[in-house]
């Protein structure tokens, strides 16, 4: 019940940050940024299991 409150409360975040003048590319903007960092994370991870 939690992890759905956590969601639709991201799903709202997100709504009104579209709404914004510019909102979508800032969305795709912090899209990107975080696709960026989850790569990062996975190539330090399997540095470190060599």
């Amino acid at each position: 019940m939690r992890l759905l409150f956590i969601l639709l409360a991201h799903l709202l975040i997100t709504l009104a940050r579209l709404a914004r003048p510019g909102g979508f590319r800032a969305v795709a903007a912090e899209s990107l940024a975080v696709k960026h960092q989850l790569l990062i994370m996975k190539r330090s991870q399997r540095r470190v299991r060599i």
